[in-house]
């Protein structure tokens, strides 16, 4: 019996247009959060191992300012870009009488757009620091993009907050 059946059989259906359970696409959020995230680990990891120690640094000078600057500019944009799609994605309705599938249905894609604008800060960063050979000049990079991510922990009640917040309730 597949699963959509058996959630037929209880009288209401709470499966997505897939056939998977409601919460299974906020399971799916949280798995997507947390790949994105150690990702940003990850270019850490990549940045240490792979530019051996006392390598001749490289200055990148105007570059590495710009790409610095176009960090700030997506983070800054990751707060404001999803939120008016959330707004769009939520409309006249109210986020606390959502179900949990429909709110997860309605925010997948703003919350996805959201998480990549804040995980591209580290991008730039790995950028910067496998171009200067410095492996160092990553981690203002990752901070500031791993303490952004922390801001987007999808949770039901995270989920509600922002549809609240975008909708202006």
């Amino acid at each position: 019996m597949n699963s959509q059946n058996q959630h037929s059989g209880s009288g209401s259906d709470s499966s997505d247009e897939e056939g998977r359970p409601g919460p299974a696409r906020l399971l799916s959020i949280q798995i997507v959060w947390g790949a994105l995230l150690s990702t940003v680990v990850g270019y850490v990891a990549i940045a240490y191992l792979t530019i051996p120690p006392g390598e001749k640094p490289e200055d990148l000078g105007a570059f590495e300012l710009v790409l610095a600057l176009l960090a700030l500019s997506t983070l800054s944009l990751s707060f404001v870009i999803p939120k008016k799609l959330l707004g769009k994605a939520i409309g006249n309705d109210d986020p606390e009488t959502l179900s949990i599938e429909d709110l997860t249905a309605r925010v997948f894609s703003p919350w996805i757009i959201r998480m990549a604008m804040t995980e591209s800060a580290a991008v730039l960063g790995f950028v910067v620091a496998m171009g200067s050979r410095q492996p160092s000049k990553l981690l203002p990079f990752v901070v500031i993009s791993a303490l952004a991510m922390l801001t987007t922990l999808p949770t039901d009640r995270s989920l509600r907050l922002a549809a609240r917040a975008a909708v202006n309730r």
